[in-house]
């Protein structure tokens, strides 16, 4: 149960302030338009949560910072006329300034222009260097406390009255919640807390302002933490079309997960976002970039059966397809008709008895699989803020050594220029062995023949077969049941020009709500980082996820070293699971 909300105090006195009007309402207490009856002017009064008085610390922080923020003469910090104690109660004297918070401007627009919102954050950036360089950090960098007038001049308020994110704040969940979604990972240690910390928050709010939305976009306490400490940085211009490629490192910087490796202030920030505004535009050509992948096998150079199959299972395994042309056209020409709906991979209607259609599964909710050690050092904090919380959270954990995951202080996500492994012609036993001679092609290969040659082991041109795709992918494959025990009763494999692609359809696949989230064996829903074993570099092949459809288990995932996503049906999850662990 949450703390009931006691009624506004309007028509009240609070020492000589008359309270006239509630101008919000939030998690650290209200602001008042008030009447200061000693000075004879209208001021914006905040009046903060009375048990805060109660903690003595607390309580010494906020008189001191609070002077110190009274000091700054920065343009863009609303300048505060007096702070104190009043009838046990902290409360800060600030000039009254019309305006609306920058949450509620996004809430209303949805998105902000990039030239709009660079401009807004460059001016906050300003107040921040500011407070930074006299010793002062804000710790609470969130929309809700960037006030823009009407003529879009912004001012950064709330200096010296946020709490640290030890378990006494985490005890009021509903005023950690919002702060959380723009905490920097940091923050859930015992490290002291330094300019980096905002200009990580900062960077959030830009992302927000460019997408509408969120970062992590979560309202779990447990999951938003995780997502801070584990999760890649997401990308805004594969969020929304229309933002410039070029803001993609820019929030890559400035959320990156170690401190050092953020911009060195917030106006250098500021300056990285507008020179993205400003960055040329690359067009990107329909012919994609086929990244070098697997050999090609030698069959191909025919035409290999390309009939699309209806299902991921198929009742007789022995019916050959019919037979098409295989050549698709990546620069734009004729294409077989889509069948897709926007919004994700084809569907594909089962035969009577067979499986549901794939389509794509809804997102999860659960943190990712694991990774021994990652960032273990702020593991006793974050259990600290989930036992006040009254909750339990298992952070998953798996081997380092285990088949497929990998563990480490720190991981990446960058993608390979090349992937040069092989498709062997032996495999272990519990591996159907490949049936199809492999050889390099000469000469160019096709969207669809790159794709035959990056399968998982025990697929080939024998049990696959071109099948329909829909944009941003360049190639699809309809892959029949496996021909070995416990592995898909179907597939569907894609391929796609470039990594962001790649990125986008598996988002667009995850948030679809076809399909109800499922544990993957070992925890996690979400989409979750995968490794090679024994990759001492601990970079991130690609991501999966775990769903169901009428309670048929089914597995997601993306290589990104070549460029590929792959959808499959199962007998059940654990034996999926474990055919994907060894095939993929």
């Amino acid at each position: 149960m949450g703390e009931s909300v006691e009624p506004a105090r309007v028509g009240e006195h609070f020492g000589h302030y008359r309270l006239d009007k509630l101008l919000g309402r939030g998690g650290m207490g209200e602001v008042y338009e008030a009447y200061d009856e000693d000075k004879d002017r209208v001021v914006a009064l905040k009046l903060l949560l009375k048990g805060l008085a109660e903690d003595s610390t607390y309580r010494k922080r906020f008189k001191r910072e609070s002077h110190a923020a009274a000091r700054l003469q920065e343009p863009h910090v609303i300048p505060i006329h007096d702070y104190g104690e009043i009838d046990g109660i902290l409360f800060i004297d600030m000039r009254l300034v019309r305006g609306e918070h920058l949450g509620r401007l996004i809430a209303e627009h949805g998105i902000l222009p990039p030239a709009r919102a660079v401009n807004i954050i460059g001016q906050t950036a300003s107040a921040l260097d500011a407070a930074h360089a006299d010793g002062l950090i804000h710790r609470d960098i969130t929309p809700g406390n960037i006030l823009v007038t009407r003529d879009d001049f912004a001012y950064l308020v709330d200096f010296g009255i946020t709490k640290e994110a030890g378990a006494e704040s985490i005890t009021m969940t509903n005023t950690m919640i919002g702060t959380l979604a723009y905490m920097a990972p940091e923050r859930f240690a015992e490290d002291a807390a330094t300019p980096s910390v905002d200009i990580y928050s900062l960077t959030c709010v830009l992302h927000q302002c460019l997408t509408g939305s969120q970062p992590y976009p979560t309202s779990s306490v447990p999951v938003a933490v995780n997502h801070h400490l584990n999760s890649r940085i997401p990308r805004p211009s594969s969020i929304r079309p229309g933002v410039p490629v070029a803001f993609d490192p820019v929030i890559r910087r400035g959320m990156a997960k170690k401190p050092e490796e953020r911009y060195r202030s917030a106006g250098e920030l500021a300056a990285a976002a507008h020179a993205a505004l400003t960055a040329p535009v690359r067009l990107h050509s329909r012919e994609p970039t086929l990244r070098a992948g697997p050999p090609i096998p030698r069959s191909l150079l025919g035409n290999p059966p390309t009939a699309p199959w209806p299902s991921l299972r198929q009742p007789d395994q022995a019916t050959a397809p019919p037979t098409q042309p295989d050549i698709v056209d990546p620069s734009g020409g004729e294409r077989p008709p889509s069948f897709l709906p926007p919004g994700g991979p084809p569907p594909m209607g089962p035969p009577p008895g067979g499986p549901p259609p794939i389509v794509p599964p809804p997102r999860g909710k659960a943190q990712p699989v694991g990774a021994r050690g990652k960032r273990s050092r702020y593991l006793a904090a974050t259990l600290l803020v989930l036992a006040v919380l009254g909750g339990f959270w298992f952070f998953t954990t798996r081997s380092g050594d285990d088949e497929g995951q990998g563990g480490g202080a720190t991981t990446t996500r960058t993608a390979s220029k090349t992937a040069s492994a092989t498709v062997p012609t032996t495999a272990p036993t519990t591996r159907p062995p490949t049936t199809t001679p492999v050889a390099q092609m000469p000469g160019p290969a096709t969207p669809v023949t790159v794709l035959f040659g990056r399968l998982p082991q025990g697929y080939s041109p024998a049990n696959c077969s071109p099948g329909d795709f829909y944009e941003p992918a360049i190639a699809g494959l309809d892959c029949r049941a496996y021909p070995a025990p416990g592995g898909p009763t179907g597939a569907r494999m894609y391929l796609y020009g470039n990594v962001p692609d790649v990125e986008t359809s598996l988002r667009e696949v995850v948030t679809d709500q076809a399909h109800s989230p499922l544990a993957c064996p070992g925890g996690g829903q979400d989409p979750a980082d995968w490794y090679r074993p024994n990759d001492p570099t601990k970079t991130a092949v690609g991501q999966y996820v775990c769903a169901q459809s009428e309670g048929h288990p089914r597995i997601i995932w993306t290589n990104e070293h070549e460029q590929t996503m792959g959808i499959a049906d199962g007998p059940d999850m654990p034996a999926l699971f474990t055919w994907w662990e060894q095939n993929r």
